[in-house]
């Protein structure tokens, strides 16, 4: 499930934003979204070491995040290799904007309560 759906989106919650980081205007998100560039860049370094360790785990398994036949490959692509700093900048830009007060995300958190008592 981790490697093929989720990382499409982070769990920003419109309260975490306004309440926690002073709203999308301000100085400390702009340092969260600089900080969440930087974890990207660090992270982009050690590319092949994840994806080899994502194919070990793919290898003969029935697992449902595997069944789609390009799951390691999409997974790869989310790492913007090979493409410069500004695109990797520019994809996590769009994936914060995307984030924030996401409806998905909203309805997911509401049925979690409604079945689950999950706040």
């Amino acid at each position: 499930f981790l490697y093929d759906y989720l990382p499409r989106l982070l769990k920003l919650i419109l309260c975490l934003v306004q309440q926690v980081m002073d709203g999308k205007d301000s100085d400390v998100f702009a340092r969260f979204k600089e900080l969440l560039f930087k974890g990207f860049l660090a992270v982009r370094k050690h590319k092949n070491v994840f994806v080899t360790v994502l194919k070990i785990m793919a290898e003969g398994t029935d697992f449902p995040c595997f069944a789609k036949k390009k799951a390691v490959e999409d997974f790869s692509n989310r790492f913007c290799h090979g493409k410069p700093d500004s695109a990797l900048r520019a994809h996590v830009d769009d994936l914060v904007k995307k984030s924030v007060g996401n409806t998905r995300t909203r309805l997911y958190d509401n049925f979690q309560y409604f079945t689950n008592g999950i706040l």
